[in-house]
């Protein structure tokens, strides 16, 4: 009996955008986005030097990833 309630309506209604059920009117995000380019960016005057990489990457792990989150949610 619980079962027999067909929602499909209100499932149809709904707009398939990451904001469309929350009373958000995006009809001017729609219109601006249907008129961008995509431009690609090159860079041709890249000298090709590059930060260099580090040799290892520490992960902490344990008490010392505890203090290192501590220390970045509080914001020392």
């Amino acid at each position: 009996m619980r079962f027999s309630h067909n929602h499909s309506s209100a499932a149809n209604a709904t707009d398939p955008t990451p904001f469309g059920g929350l009373g958000f009117a995006t009809d001017s995000v729609h219109a601006a986005a249907q008129g961008m380019v995509l431009t690609p960016l090159c860079h041709h005057d890249r000298s090709g030097t590059d930060l260099p990489a580090p040799d290892q990457i520490v992960q902490p792990s344990g008490y010392e990833l505890l203090v290192t989150l501590g220390c970045e949610i509080r914001g020392r």
